[in-house]
């Protein structure tokens, strides 16, 4: 560890004295001390002071290692200046590095905006190096100039050799944005799905295309891949609700069992499921499912959903009084909700179990819902059971006022309370 100390004692010394050294002692100076201050400052992320650290190296020792290092870094800190010299210098120096060289250099005048320049060396770089990545960036180049027409062939010839995604998105981006080729476009995305899988950039940008189309039963198999893709990972990705939820809602818009059998099939048991198997009327499904989640979760909210569907789908309610009434009092030891205190107060009231009771979780819920009608209807039917005529036919005969009779279990309530005495 000492060791270690001296040696960045030494290094930060060494570059306080660096650039006097190095004009009077060029032969001299420590290359390798140079050399692991540049590689210091890179880890450090002190990008600028490692390209300076770099190019004097090369310009002490005109190494290709030292000069593709430093041409680097000055992209990273955008010193284009300081590439142009070298480059146009030294790729005809370093002969098996001219193509990597070359694309450097166009690189630099595009970013200084010399673009004309740029695409002419760049024709000049595929001509002698035909390749994608050549193809690419001749291109780049066009596209950048609204030339959409002309940048299309050189994507496409891009493509066709190298068929990596970022070069699929550019050229499916010209057809559908600039060419009016919307079909052309969607076509190579979904090709590229088929023979390589659910690439996320991929995916993404045919989601939009298909979002755009209104394409539903696209959008569907996308978000399908994607979901599988994410399952299968072994992850838990925060976005794999979302998607769950865009694919279910897609798929409701069309017909609701298929958004019941995606979740079904993907063993998503939870209350998305329930709220469908609520929609479509498959109660005996939710009975299961409501069941299964309170067993899971111990959620009192599940207990209290489990008793109004066993009461509903009850032959001979009689028979299972007794346990929906026992879920209910343990659900509403911890729960304030008013459709529970309703609903409970009115089974107490309807079987002649607790009518006091009864109107007392029914009042309950009215102190938060005054104007609810069921609400109102069970209070009159309270009171009608506690030989109340007179309140129960006040809210009654109000009730019909406001809403008629239409509903067949508030004018069975209205008749007999009718005939109160």
């Amino acid at each position: 560890m000492p060791g270690y100390s001296r040696l960045i004692i030494f290094i930060i010394s060494f570059l306080i004295t660096i650039n006097i050294y190095a004009k009077e002692n060029k032969g001299n100076i420590d290359q390798t001390s140079l050399m692991l201050l540049a590689i210091d400052y890179e880890n450090k992320e002190q990008f600028k002071k490692s390209k300076d650290a770099y190019l004097l190296l090369f310009k002490l020792d005109e190494k290709y290692e030292y000069l593709k290092h430093g041409l680097s870094l000055c992209l990273k800190t955008k010193d284009f200046d300081s590439i142009l010299p070298l480059t146009a210098k030294y790729k005809h120096i370093f002969k098996e590095h001219e193509e990597k060289l070359s694309r450097l250099e166009i690189m630099a005048l595009i970013n200084i905006g010399q673009k004309n320049l740029a695409l002419k060396f760049a024709y000049e770089l595929l001509e002698k190096f035909n390749n994608a990545d050549n193809y690419e960036t001749v291109a780049t180049i066009l596209y950048s100039q609204n030339k959409y027409k002309e940048s299309l062939k050189y994507f496409e010839s891009a493509y066709a050799s190298n068929k990596k995604a970022k070069t699929l998105l550019n050229l499916a981006n010209v057809l559908y944005t600039y060419m009016d080729n919307k079909k052309t476009a969607i076509s190579y995305l979904e090709t590229y799905i088929a023979l390589n899988g659910c690439s996320p950039i991929v995916c993404d940008r045919l989601l939009v295309y298909y979002q755009e189309d209104q394409n539903l039963d696209g959008m569907v198999s996308i978000l399908k891949k994607v979901y599988k893709k994410y399952k299968n990972n072994g992850k838990k990705y925060k976005s794999l609700d979302k998607i769950t939820n865009t694919i279910v809602d897609i798929l409701k818009l069309k017909d609701i069992n298929n958004a019941i059998k995606f979740l079904e099939e993907n063993k998503i048991l939870d209350i998305r499921l329930l709220t469908l198997y609520h929609q479509s009327k498959q109660y005996d499904k939710a009975l299961k499912l409501t069941r299964t989640l309170y067993l899971k979760t111990k959620d009192v909210n599940f207990l209290a959903q489990l008793a109004i569907l066993e009461y509903e789908m009850a032959e001979n309610k009689a028979d299972i009084l007794d346990t929906v009434i026992a879920n209910f009092t343990i659900a509403l030891e911890s729960i304030d909700s008013h459709t529970y205190q309703n609903y409970f107060g009115y089974i107490l009231i309807d079987h002649d179990v607790d009518v006091k009771k009864g109107i007392k979780f029914v009042k309950k819920a009215l102190e938060k819902e005054p104007n609810s009608i069921a609400y109102r209807d069970s209070l009159a039917w309270g009171y009608y059971k506690q030989h109340d005529c007179k309140k129960a036919k006040t809210i009654i005969e109000k009730l019909k006022d406001e809403i008629g009779l239409e509903d067949l279990e508030m004018k069975k309530h209205y008749d007999a309370i009718k005939e109160c005495k």
